[in-house]
């Protein structure tokens, strides 16, 4: 409960900001223009294809363009095994983005993230994510969803299934905006 409310404090004030930034930023500005912002909880969600586990997540994403023109963005999510411990991913640079729409605006990010877990004393070695999350407010009968893998290699070609949603997630709770 009170990672909800923590969630949602900073997701009004993530609001306000890119409200502001978004529609006063242009190239060479000291702002930032927001393409993709949002964050929430995942609950029952399912993580590993290989051997499916049930967990609750919660997330934050942003992405946008500097003042100097130049793509930046942020990816972090928390993931809680009950009896197990948390995990928790948190990007440190994003290297690719791409985005556009649908039945809904959609938004892809890839990089490099490090990963903490509560096993281990100090950040795994760096590892690379995507994470691919839709913004369906208003849609028929459709809510916005999250869907993020992970890998050991830039290539991409080792995922890291028990950090891997199955499926794309629908939103227990949050919201994603893409602009």
């Amino acid at each position: 409960m009170f990672n909800r409310i923590v969630i949602s404090l900073v997701l009004a004030a993530m609001c306000c900001l890119a409200a502001g930034a978004a529609t006063t930023a242009v190239a060479g500005d000291p702002g930032m223009v927001v393409l993709a912002m949002g964050g929430g909880s995942i609950d029952d969600a399912l993580f590993n294809p290989n051997a499916p586990i049930e967990a609750d997540a919660t997330f934050s994403l942003h992405a946008g363009y500097d003042k100097h023109g130049e793509f930046k963005g942020h990816f972090s999510f928390k993931r809680v095994f009950p009896g197990q411990g948390v995990r928790a991913v948190i990007s440190s640079e994003i290297t690719e983005m791409d985005w556009g729409f649908d039945e809904c605006p959609w938004v892809r990010m890839s990089g490099e993230m490090t990963l903490h877990a509560t096993w281990v004393n100090q950040p795994i070695r760096p590892e690379y994510f995507t994470v691919v999350a839709w913004d369906c407010d208003g849609a028929v009968g459709a809510s916005d969803m999250i869907w993020f893998g992970t890998y050991r290699d830039e290539a991409r070609t080792n995922m890291r299934p028990a950090l891997t949603l199955v499926d794309p997630a629908e939103l227990s709770g949050g919201n994603i905006m893409i602009r």
